[in-house]
Formats: C-alpha cells, sequence, structure tokens
C-alpha cells in the first residue's frame, strides 16, 4: 500500500516570492499564501477565518514559474505535500504552522496593478481567465 498525504490550497499570495540563497539553491522558492472562509452566523453576521500556509518548490520548473509569474496579491490553486510543525513564539505561546511542498500551481486571479506578459495587458489575461473560469463552471455533460 503507498501511503500520500496531499492538499489543495485556493487563496492569495502574501508578499513577494522569496529565493533564498539563490547562489546555492537555485530552484528553492518560497511564499506565504493565505486562505479565507467566510460565512455568516446565526444572527446572520459575517465571519470570517483567514489561514496561512508556507508554500515552498524545489523544482526547476515550478520555481522558474514562480519566479517568472508570481507575484503578491495573485490568486493561486496549490496542490502539494503538507508537513505540520509546531514551535513557542516569542511570547512563550505554542504555534502551528503548515508547511506546502508545491507539486502542482494554477494561477487564478493577478494583482490589480504591475503584472503583465509579453503583448498581453492586465485586461487581456483577466478576460482570459474569466473565459476559463466560466467554461470550468459549466457542469453540463457533453454526451
Amino acid at each position: 500500500m503507498r501511503n500520500n498525504a496531499n492538499i489543495e490550497l485556493i487563496g492569495y499570495v502574501y508578499g513577494e516570492p522569496e529565493h533564498p540563497m539563490q547562489d546555492k539553491y537555485p530552484n528553492w522558492v518560497k511564499f506565504s499564501m493565505s486562505v479565507t472562509k467566510k460565512w455568516k452566523n446565526k444572527a446572520g453576521e459575517e465571519q470570517k477565518d483567514i489561514a496561512w500556509y508556507k508554500c515552498s518548490s524545489w523544482s526547476e520548473g515550478l520555481s522558474k514559474l514562480v519566479k517568472n509569474n508570481v507575484k503578491a496579491g495573485m490568486g493561486l490553486m496549490i496542490k502539494g505535500t503538507p508537513k505540520a510543525t509546531a514551535y513557542i513564539d516569542k511570547e512563550g505561546q505554542p504555534k502551528a504552522q503548515i508547511e506546502v511542498g508545491i507539486t502542482e500551481l494554477f494561477m487564478l486571479t493577478f494583482p490589480q496593478e504591475g503584472w503583465s506578459s509579453g503583448n498581453q495587458t492586465n485586461d487581456d489575461i483577466k478576460s482570459s481567465v474569466a473565459q476559463i473560469s466560466s467554461d470550468l463552471e459549466d457542469d453540463e455533460i457533453p454526451f
């Protein structure tokens, strides 16, 4: 029997991706990602819970994708292998962190300012993403 653990996150990149020790580990890239869950309680008040994840990759292809395209504020879907760690913070309180080793990365949304690829503008890219999203929401069976 093969043992395996996978996690899928849909959220937003917090801060710019980092490339620590670029000379020694050129394929290592890491960034933080937030995932927000929203709901209404019995009184009708909106509630939200934000979970933070540390994401990293050692893969040459994924690292190049992140280095060239991922920016702060982008919406991503990440698939990967989770690893939980525990630590004591500065105030002496126990804390936990989930780190995700990225195996797949999908760009869902783009930052509002300063992102372009080739001759495409932000509006061109956003309309392409909107079309892809609407195609994915079509749940009609093709036969």
